[in-house]
């Protein structure tokens, strides 16, 4: 398999509200517009306190802060107002008190109006399960009387013309992964070989030498496999050779060492598993140590040992939507190889398109704690941001909005973010005319 490496000079992409970190210092600071957030204060979006039960009790539903129901007959205003994210809150309420609310922000699906709408109502029914699970307590169910106001169907224009100017894209134009590596002065290029594309790069160091773990999409066997190179910092990337194939699809090859051994967590979600590899001669062989959460659809698996514990963050499509995108959990154990994981008590820990699933190795920096996130809300891998974690124990987690980081200028996308020996690896969308 043949790929192309090309050395130009520039950054790797763009950022803005600046972290001050030295992890981050590679970055130019960019002028371009931030994506919408409600608010900037930590994302905790459960209420921790819980009244008792009263038979007064009712659920009222908002939808971008409006009243809306169950049946989500609101969810056209987010087409009016051509928005990329849609906030859906469920509140159980008595008179003034609010005794339990939970919130999530959802991707905007232009591709099918019927489905945008259906998830919506699904999401709200999720998060109204969420607090009778959590609080013990339920309430009358009031579906507002919204009745469908003539806009919706300007809604559903907008809808259409949108969908016409994506098959049109998708008609002259073809996307691709690719990983990218910089520095303050170069930057490494890396391309699959034809209809492939290569993502998803972690780096390592053994023995002096760095190498790169990434994803290898294979197009006539419609799966990914798992490769690596030696990346040489003054002539760019050695032959690959592969590290891990199975029978369905595997992504996102996270690598770490510990107590002189290596192991590797890939993404597993389509045999509905998370799953730990040990190396037994590094970096090419690799043996199925145990499966570490089975029958659970997780996507980009992320471990890391933080305060006596390892923690492992995963995106868990966790309602009837199937959405991989917006609902991060978490678990932990004492010993990663032998310990049992227990799920978080405020799973999902963060419900937000922007900001839930994972983009990279969680990292402390001036003894502050940071975990990169996907940024789904305009496109699946549009962005990066790096989240400040505020509090991480066992039965509470708070995080805030940091860096965000965005595709360079003739790129459309970036979904992985690492660092290591003064490199910046990650990966982006490129964009080429169809022939």
């Amino acid at each position: 398999m043949s790929f192309s490496a090309v050395l130009i000079k520039n950054n790797l992409f763009h950022s803005s509200n600046a972290l001050g970190t030295q992890q981050l210092n590679t970055m130019k600071t960019s002028t371009t517009i931030s994506i919408p957030v409600t608010d900037s204060t930590p994302k905790q979006w459960t209420h921790e306190t819980l009244h008792p039960a009263t038979t007064s009790a009712r659920w009222e539903f908002r939808i971008d802060g409006k009243p809306s129901g169950l049946s989500a007959d609101r969810a056209w205003i987010s087409f009016l107002r051509l928005r990329d994210v849609i906030v859906c809150e469920a509140l159980l309420v008595d008179g003034e008190k609010i005794l339990g609310s939970s919130r999530s922000v959802l991707a905007v699906d232009w591709k099918n109006w019927n489905r945008h709408q259906k998830n919506v109502s699904l999401r709200l029914h999720f998060l109204k399960t969420l607090i009778e699970s959590r609080s013990n307590q339920t309430g009358s169910v009031t579906d507002a009387p919204t009745r469908r106001s003539r806009l919706s169907w300007f809604a559903r224009g907008l809808w259409f013309l949108r969908k016409v100017m994506a098959k049109v894209e998708s008609v002259l134009w073809s996307e691709k992964w690719q990983i990218e590596i910089s520095n303050t002065e170069k930057r490494w290029i890396l391309e699959g070989d034809g209809k492939n594309f290569v993502a998803d790069t972690f780096p390592v160091v053994e023995a002096g030498r760095q190498y790169v773990f990434y994803e290898n999409y294979l197009d006539d066997k419609k799966k990914g496999v798992l490769e690596a190179r030696e990346f040489r910092p003054d002539s760019g990337f050695g032959p690959s050779f592969p590290v891990l194939e199975t029978p369905y699809h595997l992504s996102y090859p996270y690598v770490w060492s510990f107590e002189g051994e290596w192991f590797m967590v890939p993404e597993t979600s389509q045999n509905r598993t998370v799953d730990l590899y040990k190396a037994l001669e590094f970096p090419h062989r690799w043996t199925l140590v145990k499966t570490l959460l089975p029958d659970i659809r997780a996507v980009d698996s992320s471990l890391l040992f933080y305060q006596g514990r390892w923690w492992l963050f995963a995106s868990v499509a966790d309602d009837a939507r199937g959405s991989t995108t917006d609902s991060l959990h978490l678990f932990f154990t004492d010993d990663f190889r032998t310990g049992k994981w227990t799920p978080h008590p405020l799973n999902p820990i963060v419900q937000d398109v922007r900001s839930a699933r994972p983009a990279g190795r969680p990292f402390i920096r001036d003894g502050k704690l940071y975990r990169p996130a996907q940024d789904c809300s305009v496109r699946y891998g549009y962005a990066v941001r790096i989240q400040e974690v505020l509090e991480l124990t066992e039965s509470t987690y708070q995080e805030r909005d940091g860096e965000v980081l965005r595709p360079r200028s003739g790129t459309f996308g970036i979904h992985t973010y690492n660092t290591e020996g003064g490199w910046t690896f990650a990966d982006s969308i490129v964009r080429k005319r169809k022939s």
